[in-house]
């Protein structure tokens, strides 16, 4: 009978170690699994937060690169007050009659920011291309900041970024256009400076000069009392494309209207290379004489331009043309572009 009892005692305790054994193994099983599981789930957490920050942090870029080249031919504005129309063209004034109302550093940085505002959200959407993701987002507060090469921006707007019963928030966003806009600011404002010296001339012998300083070349359209000037800025590039920059400047030639001498607009013309280019001018006045700021073209007694084009003279050339009688003096812009057939 004891022998019986201690056989049975034996018996249980080996099946005793033997269930501890088990739910000790079970116990560490269950335990790194949960720890791998959570392990996993906090590196995807991870994951789609970071997808979704580049994801933002792209789409802040390609708003910024649309802004700059928005921006750039509304002159620097994000939406002008003062404009005239040229073609299809809402073009700012920088000057007029005197008044000196093209943008500085900050007003370019402000007018980026103001379209960061307005466009980031098409670019970002509503993040459906994160399946399994919800993300709730806050009001954007762009900041914009203009240096010698580049263009930065950064975007504080808030993102609770939600994957299962983890969230994670989001905060911060930036870009980077390597484009040094800066420069484009600066020539601006030296010709805004030089422009000031002599408010009611178009600045042509400036603008030829420092084009050739500073890399850029430039165009003029002359309507009325107007004239439009773009600036194209070969070393200055948006994806590959030289900035182009468009103003506008109104000028008081029109306010001495019992004047002796006038003559009439001349805008722009066409000649063709080894074809005789004749051009008539049209002035009022007695005693009148007839001269240019070119040797490109000849002027006779009566007002008649003359002038055949060799194929080195293709492009556009600006010609002041002015009419006087020894007392008096009226001048005209000439757009004369000549092209080979």
């Amino acid at each position: 009978m004891k022998r019986g009892m201690k056989g049975q005692i034996t018996v249980f305790i080996i099946v005793g170690v033997l269930v501890l054994f088990i739910v000790v193994g079970a116990f560490f099983l269950t335990s790194t699994v949960i720890k791998e599981s959570l392990s996993q789930t906090k590196a995807t957490t991870t994951d789609d937060t970071a997808a979704i920050k580049s994801f933002v942090d792209n789409c802040l870029k390609q708003t910024l690169e649309g802004g700059i080249g928005a921006i750039s031919l509304n002159g620097g504005f994000y939406m002008p007050t003062r404009v005239t129309f040229y073609e299809n063209w809402e073009v700012p004034y920088y000057f007029y009659l005197g008044d000196d109302l093209h943008p500085n550093t900050e007003t370019v940085e402000k007018s980026l920011e103001y379209y960061i505002y307005d466009n980031l959200q098409q670019c970002v959407g509503d993040f459906k291309l994160f399946f399994g993701i919800k993300v709730e987002r806050g009001d954007a507060l762009p900041e914009v900041t203009i240096t010698e090469k580049s263009v930065k921006a950064k975007v504080e707007m808030p993102l609770k970024v939600s994957v299962g019963d983890t969230q994670t928030e989001l905060n911060t966003f930036e870009a980077e256009v390597k484009v040094p806009l800066q420069k484009v600011i600066t020539v601006i404002e030296k010709i805004s400076e030089n422009q000031a010296l002599e408010p009611n001339e178009v600045m042509l012998d400036y603008l030829m000069k420092d084009s050739i300083q500073n890399g850029y070349k430039f165009e003029l359209h002359h309507q009325n009392d107007e004239v439009i000037t773009a600036l194209i800025f070969d070393d200055v590039k948006l994806k590959g494309q030289p900035l182009q920059v468009q103003y506008a400047s109104k000028y008081d030639w029109f306010s001495e209207l019992d004047k002796e001498i006038d003559l009439q607009p001349l805008g722009e013309q066409f000649a063709i290379v080894g074809e005789e280019f004749t051009y008539q001018l049209n002035a009022t006045g007695a005693n009148l004489t007839y001269g240019s700021n070119s040797e490109l073209i000849h002027i006779n007694k009566n007002g008649l331009i003359t002038f055949t084009p060799k194929k080195e003279d293709a492009g556009t050339h600006y010609l002041w043309i002015g009419v006087g009688n020894g007392t008096e003096e009226d001048a005209e812009l000439m757009t004369l572009i000549v092209v080979e057939i």
